[in-house]
């Protein structure tokens, strides 16, 4: 009986390490997404506010010129 018992408490236990693993690895594969989603939002920010100061220069040397 005492054999069984620990048997499973040890089977339990590494039931519960792997499904704790799992959890974990999905955590960090949901964090990178979160990354990349943060970064490419970031980078499309910038390339509109870039854009944007371009045009406003460009405007102002046209009216310059005028």
């Amino acid at each position: 009986m005492y054999r069984l018992l620990h048997w499973l408490t040890r089977t339990k236990s590494k039931l519960f390490w792997a499904k704790e693993t799992l959890n974990k690895a999905r955590l960090t594969a949901l964090y990178a997404i979160c990354l990349q989603i943060f970064r490419h939002i970031a980078q499309k920010s910038l390339a509109i506010r870039l854009r944007s100061r371009q045009d406003s220069a460009r405007e102002q040397r046209s009216v310059a010129l005028r």
